[in-house]
């Protein structure tokens, strides 16, 4: 499914235009330091379509366990590739033809933190502090692994 999009003339912002691509929709949820990562959640995006655009509708933080060994050498090579990202980070990625392919890195706290707490059983804000801290990714002990839903407010 490919879609055009127009921007209006007037439009004085700069948009960075993608096609869309089909797949699973998913994100890492991550600590990186030092070029080193932890993974913490493997997320679903939920995305809903309506007239050509696209609307993220919320994430199963912890959704997709099966991909954790494929996201962990995911965010290893990622941390690796930019050694001076550092803190929680959110990798957004789309799984299609048995290939992750990476959308975007946020560097910053994303929809799926909201739920990791109740999701893995252990305080993030303390293992990136810990980091911060103590100059390396602390050994991250996850309890469990709940897979917890978030929604995104209607507009």
């Amino acid at each position: 499914m490919h879609s055009h999009l127009a921007l209006p003339e007037n439009q004085t912002r700069r948009w960075l235009v993608q096609p869309y691509m089909p797949g699973i929709h998913a994100s890492i949820s991550a600590i990186c330091f030092n070029g080193q990562a932890r993974v913490l959640s493997c997320n679903r995006q939920l995305f809903q379509f309506h007239e050509g655009r696209g609307r993220l509708q919320g994430v199963e933080v912890n959704g997709l366990p099966q991909f954790s060994e494929e996201f962990a050498a995911l965010a290893d090579r990622i941390a690796g590739s930019l050694p001076g990202l550092r803190g929680y980070v959110g990798i957004d990625l789309v799984i299609a033809d048995d290939h992750c392919w990476v959308v975007e890195i946020n560097p910053r706290l994303t929809t799926a933190y909201a739920g990791l707490r109740r999701s893995i059983g252990g305080n993030p804000a303390e293992w990136i502090l810990s980091a911060f801290h103590h100059g390396r990714l602390p050994e991250i002990q996850i309890r469990s692994s709940t897979p917890v839903s978030i929604h995104m407010p209607q507009s």
